[in-house]
């Protein structure tokens, strides 16, 4: 069986449709949602061909109609993007959102998967990279033979005693410093971690056309373009909410390049006022021995492990 593992797509339309993959069945781990300004492809894309999906911290805030309070780094684009997904998301939409679970249990191929889009301790903030002795505290009362998560937006693969940890990075904004991609691909047990280039500019003029003001476009831009990495230089510009970054860089300016992460902090559900959640058909953490849908026309056979022509993803 192959399953492709996909996080934090962030209405990134151009991002997700780059990647041409083959699959028996895609596990999302959440954040469909917000940054971007191309959200309606995206949420039906996953409606339809996610066997899976499990809600991360923007499709809640998104969901529950949560403002962003803040104006800083990366809370400048949610603060841009977020009230345009409350004026294109239909009501169907806006309510597959709400009704994501916030972690699923599930069997494929005789392999135990648990999804979650942050940590099976705090589904929506915390922040865990690749640290063996963090995760393997996470996952005592977890039983599972892999755990799926997003959130931090970079990619890594942990094999521990308990469960082999999988986040396989950003589909819609990577901070690893690779602007390309991220998704990770799980086929008879051996887990690979992929990339693939997608046209950042039309990203970029998606949001221009959506109304976008300026400030924020450019942001986006250094944000996309470096992979996340932004420059100190262009960072300090941006908490000082200056209108537009400079085309000349000064050769002057500190160029070092900084973990977005430390400084651009993501806007977090316990950054707003949380509302409780909505009702999600049953208990959030749902185990079942899942059952493959039938496979849609448009994607080839997989038996040959032979890339389909490029229509899998296709704009709904």
């Amino acid at each position: 069986m192959r399953i492709l593992v996909l996080a934090d797509i962030h209405s990134n339309w151009p991002a997700l449709a780059a990647i041409q993959e083959p699959f028996d069945a895609c596990l999302f781990v959440g954040d469909l949602v917000d940054y971007g300004a191309d959200p309606v492809p995206c949420v039906n894309w996953v409606r339809k061909h996610a066997s899976v999906a499990v809600r991360g911290n923007h499709d809640h805030a998104v969901a529950q109609r949560i403002p962003v309070k803040k104006d800083n780094g990366l809370h400048r684009l949610a603060a841009a993007t977020r009230p345009l997904h409350w004026k294109l998301l239909s009501p169907s939409q806006m309510k597959y959102l709400v009704r994501l679970p916030v972690t699923r249990r599930v069997t494929l191929d005789g392999k135990r998967f648990y999804l979650v889009h942050a940590t099976p301790r705090d589904p929506f903030d915390e922040y865990l990279r690749d640290d063996k002795a963090e995760w393997s505290e996470r996952l005592q009362a977890i039983d599972a033979d892999f755990v799926l998560v997003g959130h931090t937006h970079l990619p890594y693969c942990l094999s521990l005693d308990r469960a082999t940890v999988i986040n396989p990075g950003s589909v819609g904004q990577p901070r690893d410093g690779d602007p390309r991609c991220a998704y990770a691909i799980i086929e008879n047990g051996r887990v690979e971690l992929r990339r693939v280039t997608y046209d950042i500019t039309a990203t970029l003029k998606q949001m221009r056309n959506s109304g976008i003001d300026e400030d924020t476009l450019a942001l986006a831009e250094a944000v996309l373009k470096s992979g996340g990495r932004m420059e100190s230089a262009d960072l300090e510009r941006w908490t000082k909410h200056v209108n537009a970054l400079p085309e000349t860089r000064d050769p002057t300016a500190d160029q070092s390049s900084i973990d977005p992460s430390l400084v651009m902090t993501e806007p977090s559900v316990n950054d707003t006022e949380v509302l409780p959640l909505l009702p999600t058909n049953g208990a959030d953490d749902q185990t079942e021995e899942f059952v493959l849908p039938p496979k849609p026309d448009n994607l080839a056979d997989t038996v040959a492990l032979e890339l389909p022509p490029a229509k899998v993803p296709h704009r709904e």
